[in-house]
């Protein structure tokens, strides 16, 4: 995981001392502490089902992908269908 680092501090007399070190996160772009990133990252960019819980194995997966078809247009359904069928008929 490669993270670009902005470093913030005074330099003392006695060595460097960092008074916070500023990470960007690579999924969203936003700018934080690195003792927060971690947390950022569980809390605002893991997958979640209908109900919130984390997509946890195929079914869940399968569960999250007809939420998501359920909220797309009568039109978008359609595109979604034949797109599907396409990419099954190219897998045989």
């Amino acid at each position: 995981m490669s993270t670009a680092v902005l470093e913030f501090g005074n330099e003392t007399t006695k060595g460097k001392s960092k008074m916070s070190e500023i990470v960007k996160c690579e999924v969203c772009g936003g700018l934080f502490n690195q003792s927060y990133l971690v947390s950022h990252k569980r809390l605002a960019h893991r997958e979640k089902t209908a109900n919130g819980a984390p997509v946890t194995g195929e079914p869940g997966a399968i569960d999250k992908i007809l939420s998501l078809y359920e909220q797309l247009s009568n039109q978008g359904q359609k595109d979604l269908l034949d797109r599907l069928i396409t990419m099954r008929e190219k897998g045989r």
